[in-house]
């Protein structure tokens, strides 16, 4: 749900100066929040009732905090992006790299701490794991309050007149971002409240084809292909990652000649091994393909990510026991390896978006490639599901009792999500076939994200055939 607003919180910061800033405050407000909501659920004492009534809630908080300072910093850094173009890969690696270097020591420590941490007051590893954020996250704080972003500080004539710009010359740009976060809220909680693949299936379908139709509608065509092909790389990319997370660490009992992991040894060594593998996939990027073509770069990066990805099939089929590869060997190498396809088809179309986004409007241009995207990629847990139950691959990990037969199809599940996602290379055609580390347009053409749009060209020849109509009379 918090990510589904992102297109709200992006719009309103862009629009909506507090103190004369456009991120710094909301970013404090996010911190303020996300820090209330983290500090209510380690200090609650867990129960069915403070499951079923608080903690859902205090994750929103938390997440909510979470998608603010992932979507304005994202806002920040495209800004820096355009003004040097040849810099753009280096500084989306950059970025992307902090993010998996602290992800690897949150990893390392997240599976030794739920496994280890003493309940003191009955309170679980979960908590005390989510209680070592807390100081980290409140140092964060401070570079934000000391402007270390850059922003310049807006007036309140300043701010007025470029919403009243905003609204006279790209109206149906806000119109775009309140639908886009609308349907996204709605979709989440339809999703909660009927509890049915097929239909949440059905209804996901439809409503992205209603999103992609109104963004090519209302948006310059550059940009509008760059959604419908985030839309359609989203919606492929699916991972049974819950039957996986099953067939990794049941038990003897629950799995018998299963791999059985550890939640240490799954949560913590997997976890670690894919993010090194993931922050070698950003040298890979920053290094060898800043220069290449988004055609190019999207079609090698698909095709290596499925290659990657077969080892799980493999996996899931105990065929690694039959050429005597080991379970925790196998799924430790087949991890790495396909975190590093997945973070390296993350970074073109950032850097791309950070070239097109008009100025001073990033943050509504950034949220609504990230919520077309999310909402499609969100989906893909319903179509996951429908899939997996349709092959009778429905683990639920019940204590006691065996469900192995639940996993005698998972390789054939996973099979499918592989091949789904090589869809998107039918789709190159949507992108431009310009260097990654160039302009795609000059300065002085991005100034608007609707120019150019059919929605626009229509206004126009209308009111030409207005303005003949009145000539002639």
């Amino acid at each position: 749900m918090p990510f589904a607003i992102k297109p709200w919180v992006g719009l309103f910061s862009d629009c909506y100066p507090l103190f004369g800033y456009k991120r710094m405050p909301y970013v404090f407000g996010g911190s303020i929040i996300g820090l209330a909501g983290t500090l209510l659920a380690v200090l609650i004492v867990p129960s069915q009732s403070t499951v079923i009534l608080g903690v859902i809630g205090l994750f929103m908080m938390i997440f909510y905090w979470i998608a603010c300072c992932d979507l304005l910093s994202e806002a920040v850094y495209s800004r820096k992006i355009s003004s040097s173009p040849a810099n753009g890969p280096a500084l989306v690696g950059y970025v992307t790299a902090g993010q998996k270097v602290l992800g690897l020591v949150a990893g390392l420590l997240s599976g030794v701490i739920v496994q280890y941490a003493p309940k003191l007051g009955g309170h679980t590893g979960s908590q005390w794991a989510l209680a070592t954020t807390i100081v980290p996250s409140i140092v964060l704080i401070i570079p934000v309050l000391l402007n270390y972003f850059g922003e310049e500080k807006w007036s309140s004539e300043d701010s007025h007149n470029e919403r009243m710009k905003l609204w006279n010359e790209q109206r149906e740009l806000v119109f775009l971002s309140v639908l886009v976060g609308a349907v996204a809220v709605m979709y989440a909680i339809f999703s909660v409240v009927v509890a049915s693949f097929e239909i949440n299936f059905v209804l996901l379908f439809v409503l992205l084809v209603v999103l992609a139709f109104a963004a090519w509608l209302v948006v310059r065509p550059l940009i509008s292909r760059l959604l419908l092909f985030k839309c359609i790389a989203g919606v492929s990319l699916l991972q049974p990652s819950g039957p996986a997370q099953y067939f990794f660490t049941d038990d003897a009992v629950q799995f018998p000649g299963g791999p059985n992991l550890s939640p240490l040894y799954y949560g913590s060594v997997v976890n670690t091994v894919g993010i090194i593998g993931g922050i070698i996939g950003i040298t890979i990027f920053t290094r060898f393909m800043s220069s290449w073509t988004y055609r190019r770069a999207y079609l090698v990066i698909i095709i290596t990510m499925v290659i990657l990805q077969l080892g799980d099939p493999i996996i899931y089929s105990r065929v690694n026991l039959k050429i005597g590869i080991p379970d925790k060997v196998f799924v430790v190498g087949s991890t790495a390896l396909v975190q590093v396809g997945q973070l390296l088809i993350y970074m073109p179309g950032s850097l791309m978006l950070s070239y097109m986004c008009p100025k001073n409007l990033e943050g509504t241009m950034f949220a609504l490639l990230a919520a077309i995207h999310n909402f499609a990629f969100f989906g893909t847990g319903s179509t996951t599901a429908y899939i997996s139950e349709s092959l009778h691959v429905s683990p639920r990990g019940l204590s006691g009792i065996d469900e192995s037969a639940q996993f005698d199809n998972l390789w054939i599940v996973s099979l499918i999500c592989i091949l789904v996602q090589l869809i998107p290379l039918g789709f190159l055609w949507l992108l431009p076939d310009s260097p990654m580390d160039e302009l795609l347009l000059p300065r002085d053409q991005c100034t608007s994200a609707t120019v150019g749009s059919p929605y626009k060209r229509f206004l126009g020849n209308q009111r030409k055939s207005e303005g003949k109509s009145e000539s002639l009379e």
